[in-house]
C-alpha cells in the first residue's frame, strides 16, 4: 500500500521538472534610458561636482591619525653672506688615499699550538710560504694567527684572510 503514494510523488516530480525545462521563458527588455526616452536619446554622464565638495577631504585627511593636514614645508633658509674676515672660497681637503692592496693568495693551513703558530700561505700559483706572527708578506705584517684565520696589518689597516677548505 505504501508503494502507490511514492509512485504518485515521483510522477508529479517528473512532470514538474518537464514543465520547468520545456516551458518557454520570456525576459522583459528594459530600456535603460527610461520610458520617455526615444530612439534618438543619448546617455549623458553625470555632472562632476566642483572642488568645493571635496574640501573636507583636504581639510581632514583620512589617513593622518590626528585628521589634520600636514604643515606647509619650511621656507629654505638663505645662506649667510661671507664676511670680510672669512675667505670667500674654501679649498676642499683632498680625499684620503685608498687603502693598500691586501696580500694576494690563499691561506692553506694554520699549524701550531700553545703560543707557537705557523701559517701556510700560497702566492702566485706554486709559491708557498710558511710564516710566523710578526713576519711580513708584501708589506703586510702578521699581527694575529687564529685557528681558522690570519690577520694582516699595514699602518692602520687590518685584513683578515680566512682558512678555506679545499674545493
Amino acid at each position: 500500500m505504501r508503494a502507490a503514494p511514492i509512485w504518485f510523488l515521483n510522477a508529479v516530480l517528473a512532470l514538474a521538472v518537464l514543465v520547468l525545462f520545456r516551458w518557454p521563458v520570456t525576459v522583459p527588455q528594459i530600456d535603460p534610458r527610461g520610458a520617455e526616452a526615444g530612439p534618438q536619446a543619448e546617455i549623458m554622464p553625470a555632472p562632476v561636482p566642483g572642488s568645493e565638495h571635496y574640501a573636507v577631504i583636504t581639510d581632514r585627511p583620512l589617513f593622518n591619525p590626528d585628521r589634520r593636514p600636514p604643515p606647509p614645508p619650511a621656507a629654505p633658509t638663505p645662506e649667510p653672506e661671507p664676511s670680510a674676515t672669512e675667505p670667500k672660497t674654501a679649498v676642499p681637503e683632498p680625499p684620503p688615499p685608498p687603502p693598500p692592496e691586501p696580500p694576494v693568495g690563499r691561506l692553506h693551513g694554520v699549524i701550531g699550538g700553545s703560543g707557537a703558530w705557523l701559517v701556510i700561505f700560497q702566492q702566485d700559483g706554486d709559491t708557498v710560504r710558511r710564516l710566523k706572527e710578526g713576519e711580513e708578506l708584501d708589506g703586510w705584517r702578521i699581527v694575529e694567527i687564529q685557528p681558522h684565520a690570519v690577520v694582516f696589518a699595514r699602518g692602520d689597516h687590518l685584513h683578515t684572510v680566512p682558512l678555506r677548505p679545499e674545493p
